[in-house]
């Protein structure tokens, strides 16, 4: 049987030292789809893609990807993390970076080749980054750095993408290829996951949007879902404003 779902998650929930971050969350992301994570500041965005990832524990639920666990199948998921979860210290150029997403490919006692650089500088190309191949990641801008990390993303091939607020604190032309390059990966049948901060870009960038403030408040198409009513539920006592970025956790 054809398995339509990206992801499903059924009763999702997330604590840290008995404090509820996520609770009660159950959704299904169709194939194909480019999905935006939406809430007020400390909603539990971030800690729900790290659930999905087995990046913090989750005290319980059940999460598919492509209806298997994500230790199945893995390889096939994408992640960009918020910019504040990288060591932008550690000594790496940027070919470096972007190689690192082959990882998956090698064996064990298998080193890069031409091929992997190939693949790698034509991915840097796709995000404008060429020019900047053999420089340290920490003397690029934040816009800079974002479309490297995306081109790391680019070169695993993967079949989910998940991308932990990749917008915040860009540049408008790094943002316009951003978005570019993750509707090319739609239209290539990849799916995409993305936390996002502006409310005023959603009817715009995304297709379906999940509503949440540690619990779900409403997920579905962003045409039927992403509406007034949804929204103040979403950020309750919060004066939002369509049109102006929200505070981002």
């Amino acid at each position: 049987m054809t398995i339509l779902s990206a992801l499903t998650v059924n009763e999702l929930k997330i604590a840290y030292e008995q404090k509820t971050i996520v609770n009660n969350v159950s959704l299904t992301i169709p194939k194909g789809s480019i999905t935006a994570i939406v809430g007020p500041n400390g909603a539990g965005k971030s800690t729900f893609v790290k659930g999905l990832l087995n990046l913090v524990p989750i005290q319980q639920g059940e999460i598919k990807f492509f209806g298997q666990s994500y230790q199945a199948v893995k390889e096939r998921i994408g992640y960009v993390p918020q910019r504040a979860d990288i060591d932008w210290d550690f000594p790496v150029s940027v070919i470096e970076v972007v190689l690192m997403g082959l990882h998956k490919t090698l064996k064990w006692y298998q080193r890069f080749n031409s091929q992997h650089h190939h693949v790698a500088r034509s991915a840097l190309e796709q995000v404008g980054m060429e020019a900047y191949i053999n420089q340290h990641i920490k003397q690029l801008s934040g816009g800079q750095q974002q479309r490297v990390f995306l081109a790391r993303a680019l070169v695993e091939q993967a079949d989910l993408y998940i991308l932990d607020e990749p917008l915040v604190g860009i540049d408008k032309v790094t943002e316009k290829i951003i978005i570019q390059q993750l509707h090319l990966l739609k239209e290539a049948g990849k799916t995409i996951l993305v936390v996002h901060h502006d409310l005023n870009t959603i009817k715009q960038y995304f297709d379906h949007v999940i509503l949440l403030n540690q619990e779900l408040i409403a997920y579905g198409e962003v045409e039927t879902t992403f509406t007034p009513h949804n929204l103040k539920h979403t950020f309750k006592d919060t004066h939002v404003i369509v049109g102006e970025p929200y505070a981002h956790a």
